[in-house]
This record gives structure tokens, C-alpha cells and sequence, in this order.
């Protein structure tokens, strides 16, 4: 490594909330198996960037995707300011002291944020660092980086999902350990061992060779060391370096050595949705004098944690504000002994003595013991049955089936999309959740309809009636039928289609059907005995005709007009009072299916993935 130059792409925190590429090119499509043995993106419209002594790379990094997306969808090189974007990841990462940054704290400035262009914050990297981070941010600033946001951002992992992140997005950031990087390709360790920290760079292409009788695959990324960083004695190498591009292998930094790759796309709602829905679970114990993403979790979790004296545990505050920073201080030490104390794990001694104060085993267990799924409510429990029962969750050898039908296979009771759900084992290979156990895939049905109706879904809103869920969960355009559904379901939980389904959660939706906003009188509303004698009459007497019209049409093989009307009113009024009886709305009802073969039914395609 060249001693000109400071790293300081700090590592991120595991953070089981995180939505691996490979879930996002699922739930779009996009074949994650398939590649081209070269793929290499065109990014000479770019200006190679130098953050000389200044452990800034993540901004660098950073700044240049952003360049990139932008070129691609205007078709214009805008210059972003990465000391801009730098600045805001300093002011949120709660270390400013350290040179570096948190490459997940810029991804989600990235997407709420976005980053200014140059030209309002000029990025000067020959400042001495105290300067280099004085920026104001004014409200110039704020509109020019609204501009250039990501919409947004999933992590790649694998050597599938680096390729796939280069076939779809053409670049994305990655942190890679620098060792020897005095030559190509670089090194994630020095040859005694060591290496010398961690390093953002932006990756923008692949190439599979063959070298020694096996495939390797050589990654090309765009450095921020300026031009000939590193030098070769190779003409192909020496050209790479005259613009600021190196190369790794993947064999000699897949285990450990890459981290954090972080590509940003726009992202199905329903995958938003799921991960926003996750508690989070703290990887690791935690002692005062840490840092980390984990550590900024725990001063949030804390600060909805209630203390013995009623308050907040965690109570730092700036000009009066709660602020969350990614150290362990005294105050978050202080936050923990409060947590401690009102959960009876102790209340007394120290750290070190009896554990008073730090993130040990037992109150790690008692962070992360907090339920996942919300409580159901008893009308919530009859709306996934419902669901159950049309998207048909049939056993073996029942209705048809006899191996039994895909959601009953699946443990998948409401037809639920894969999208990397934690609770789900894999993809069927057709789209849709298989999960361990029929408990695992009932409570991520009823997951995803408390997210809908508490208003935790960008996708359905808690004042969506019945029907207007439906026509987002089952769409017409995927051939399917939303208001027989939403009628079959609205009678099996004995609610309207008009009801708004915040008010089944709460459990507290009606079952008064309305049109036009008047209510139909159901059967059992009727309470005059002489209307009901009138009626069974009007419908005995009609039964008796058209059995006499059928009987004499079956003897002169004729079928007069007569006969069909008489016949059609007898079918008319039937249905007329069964739908009074059953409270129906006037609608076609769903027919189910006659199952021959066992296959699935064909007319129904679920949307569970929403």
C-alpha cells in the first residue's frame, strides 16, 4: 500500500434486516445462476478521484456510483460532492474524531438524503482534515442533494450476486482489506500475514479466466488513489493504473477479505415492507468503548425502553433532541444499567464485577427476546383462515390432491412470494415461500397482515377497505378475480367488503353490507313471520312449475318458451333470497375449481408476495 494515502471504510455490524441482491433479482425476475463469462461496464465519463492523506474513501466511493446512476438515467456527467456526502456521514456515525465512516450509514443517506452537487461543495481534498469537514449545511445544500438520491440499496454477498449486480446495475461499492497493493492484482494480506485496514472502492466489472486449469474470476474496480496508485511491470496492468483502476481475484478475498457490497437499485415495495417489519437481533455483546451500527441500535432500542423511574433508559439529548451516535459512552452505559435494572438482571456492582452496565450473555437474550410477529387479534386469526381456505391450502388426499395441493406442500397457507424471508427455507422453484413448518408459514401470513393494516406496508394503507386490499393482493392483471375474493373472504369472517381493514385488526369491522352507502337488510333481519310465509310461498308455488315444466318437456322432448321462463324465475328467485339470506352484495360469487388431476387450479394466480 502506498503510505500517501489513509483507508477508512469502517465495517459494518451484521444487522439481520439486510436484503441480499439475490432476494431483490427474485422478487423481479432476474436470474442470479446465468452470466456472461465478461462483462465490464464503461465508466470513462468518469473523473478519477484522489483522496490523498484523508481516510474518506467511503464518500469517495460513494459519490462516484452516484455519478454513475445519475450518467445512466440522464445521460449527463454531473460532478457530486463527496466531501458533501462525507460530511453527513460523519455527522450521523457518531465518531468524529476518527477518520472514516459506516458504508451502511451512507448507503441510507444515499436514499433520504442524497448528496449535493460539486459545485455548491467544493471537494478540495488538499484541506487539512479539520477544514476538509467544515461544511454548512444549508438549505441549498439540502435541495441540491435531493436531487441525487438512490432509490434504493441491497448487499451483495456472493460471487452470483457481484455478477448479477454488475449485469443489472453496471457498478456498486464493496469494502475490500488492503494488504499488498503495490501491484496488480492487490492482495487482501501483506506476505507475512498482516494487512493494513479496510478500503471502499467502486466495483464495475468481471471477467472469468482460465489460469492453472481452473475458472477464476478477475473484479475490476475504480479506485480513489488518484492515477498509477500501484505499479506493474505489465502493459495491460500499467493501463488499468494510468486510470486509476486495479483488480482482485474472487478466490483470494471471498473468504473474509470482501465486505460490505452495497448496490443500489429501485426495490419491489413488498421486500421494503418485509425488512422494515424485522426486529432487530444484536449480534454480539457489547462493553463500553465500542463502536458500531449495533451500538447505534442499541441507544434506539433503549431510548423505548421504560426505566424504573418511568423515563426513557436511553437519554441523550443534543439542543434537546434524542441523538443516537455508533459509540458506547457513558451514556449509553448508564442506558443499559437503567435496562438492567427495570428487566431485574442486576442492579448493582460494575462491568466488570457482576456485569452492571455492559451487554452481556443474559441481557443480550433478554434484547433480542422481544416477538417478532405483533399479537393477533381473533378477527385477524379468521382473516388468515380465510385466506387459507381460498388460496387453497388443501392436505394429501383431500379435494383432489393427492399429494397434497402447493400451499398445503409449501407450509405456505397464504401463497406467501419468496423474497428472502427469514422465516422461509427457499424458493419453490415457482416463486412462492416454502417454510419448515405450517406454524412458520401461518405467522408470516398474519405478519404480513398486520403490516397492512397498522401501517407499516407502502403498499396498503390501514383505511383500505376489504375489496381495495384485495385488488393489490390478487390483481386482475395476474388473472384473478379481487372482488370474488374479497366476497368469499368478507362472509367467512362475517364483514363487508366495504370494511376497512384497520378496523378487522382491531377487531372491531362490521358485517352490514352497504351499496351506494345503504345497508341491505340480510334474511335473518327480516322479522315478519307473514313476509316469510309470503315469500316460501311464491317460491314452493314456482318450484312446483317448473318441475311440471320439466317434466313435460322430458316427455315431448320439447323445451317451449314457457318452460324457460318459468324455469328462469324459479332460478331468479332462489338466488334473489339467498342473497338476501347471506347478506350477498349482487356480485358474481367464486366457483371452485373441479380438481381432476391434482395439478393446481389454473384461474387463480395468488399475489402473496405483497
Amino acid at each position: 500500500m502506498s503510505n500517501k494515502h489513509r483507508i477508512g471504510a469502517l465495517l459494518n455490524t451484521e444487522d439481520n434486516r439486510d436484503i441480499p441482491l439475490a432476494a431483490v433479482a427474485r422478487a423481479i425476475g432476474v436470474d442470479t445462476a446465468t452470466h456472461p463469462k465478461k462483462n465490464i461496464t464503461d465508466i470513462s465519463m468518469l473523473a478519477v478521484e484522489d483522496q490523498e492523506d484523508k481516510g474518506t474513501c467511503v464518500g469517495q466511493s460513494e459519490g462516484k456510483s452516484a455519478e454513475f446512476q445519475n450518467f445512466v438515467e440522464t445521460g449527463k456527467v454531473v460532478r457530486l460532492s463527496k466531501r458533501g456526502l462525507y460530511k453527513l456521514c460523519k455527522m450521523q456515525d457518531g465518531i468524529p474524531n476518527e477518520q472514516g465512516t459506516y458504508p451502511r450509514i451512507a448507503a441510507a443517506i444515499k436514499v433520504s438524503t442524497g448528496i449535493p452537487r460539486e459545485a455548491l461543495v467544493k471537494d478540495d481534498n488538499s484541506l487539512p482534515y479539520a477544514e476538509y469537514l467544515n461544511v454548512e449545511i444549508t438549505n441549498d445544500f439540502k435541495t441540491s442533494a435531493s436531487e441525487f438520491r438512490s432509490k434504493g440499496y441491497s448487499f451483495v454477498t456472493t460471487l452470483d450476486e457481484l455478477k448479477t449486480a454488475i449485469d443489472v446495475t453496471k457498478v456498486f461499492n464493496a469494502t475490500l482489506f488492503v494488504g499488498d497493493w503495490s501491484t496488480l492484482p492487490v492482495k487482501p494480506t501483506e506476505a507475512d500475514g498482516t494487512f493494513d485496514g479496510t478500503h471502499r472502492i467502486m466495483v464495475f466489472g468481471y471477467e472469468d479466466v482460465e489460469e492453472g486449469g481452473k475458472t477464476r474470476t478477475k473484479v475490476y474496480f475504480l479506485n480513489s488513489w488518484g492515477l498509477k496508485w500501484a505499479k506493474s511491470k505489465k502493459s495491460a496492468d500499467k493501463k488499468l493504473l494510468e486510470k486509476g483502476i486495479g483488480y482482485f481475484y474472487w478466490d483470494e478475498f471471498a473468504a473474509g477479505w470482501y465486505r460490505d457490497g452495497i448496490v443500489y437499485l429501485d426495490m419491489p415495495n413488498e421486500i421494503i415492507d418485509y425488512a422494515k417489519a424485522q426486529t432487530y437481533i444484536f449480534p454480539r455483546q457489547l462493553d463500553k468503548g465500542m463502536d458500531g451500527t449495533d451500538v447505534m441500535e442499541l441507544q434506539k432500542r433503549l431510548a423505548k425502553e421504560t426505566a424504573k423511574d418511568g423515563l426513557p433508559c436511553f437519554r441523550y439529548k443534543v439542543n434537546g433532541v434524542v441523538s443516537y451516535t455508533t459509540y458506547f459512552g457513558d451514556y449509553t452505559e448508564q442506558a443499559v444499567q437503567r435496562y438492567q435494572a427495570a428487566k431485574g438482571i442486576v442492579s448493582s456492582g460494575t462491568p466488570k464485577t457482576t456485569g452492571y452496565g455492559r451487554v452481556g450473555a443474559k441481557t443480550l437474550a433478554a434484547l433480542n427476546s422481544q416477538p417478532v410477529t405483533p399479537t393477533s387479534t381473533k378477527l385477524l386469526d379468521k382473516w388468515a383462515d380465510a385466506i387459507q381456505s381460498f388460496e387453497g391450502w388443501f392436505p394429501k388426499g383431500t379435494n383432489g390432491y393427492p399429494n397434497g395441493s402447493k400451499s398445503w406442500r409449501n407450509n405456505n397457507p397464504g401463497n406467501i412470494r419468496f423474497i428472502g424471508q427469514k422465516r422461509a427455507l427457499r424458493d419453490d422453484g415457482t416463486g412462492f415461500c416454502v417454510f419448515a413448518s405450517y406454524a412458520d408459514g401461518r405467522a408470516e401470513l398474519i405478519d404480513l397482515l398486520v403490516r397492512a393494516a397498522t401501517g407499516k406496508s407502502s403498499i396498503y394503507k390501514p383505511d383500505d377497505t376489504l375489496l381495495q386490499f384485495y385488488e393489490k393482493y390478487a390483481p386482475t392483471s395476474d388473472g384473478n378475480y379481487p372482488a370474488s375474493y374479497a366476497q368469499a373472504v368478507a362472509r367467512m369472517i362475517g364483514v363487508s367488503i366495504n370494511s376497512k381493514i384497520k378496523d378487522i385488526y382491531a377487531g372491531t369491522a362490521t358485517a352490514a353490507a352497504t351499496v351506494a352507502g345503504a345497508t341491505i337488510p340480510s334474511m335473518k333481519n327480516i322479522t315478519s313471520s307473514a313476509t316469510k310465509i309470503v315469500l316460501l310461498y311464491i317460491v314452493g308455488i314456482l318450484g312446483l312449475l317448473a318441475l311440471a315444466a320439466g317434466m313435460y318437456s322430458i316427455l315431448t322432448e320439447t323445451f317451449s318458451e314457457a318452460a324457460k321462463i318459468v324455469l328462469a324465475s324459479f332460478t331468479g328467485s332462489v338466488t334473489f333470497l339467498l342473497g338476501y339470506y347471506f347478506g350477498y352484495k349482487g356480485e358474481q360469487q367464486p366457483v371452485t375449481p373441479v380438481i381432476e388431476s391434482g395439478e393446481e387450479p389454473a384461474g387463480h394466480l395468488p399475489y402473496g408476495g405483497k
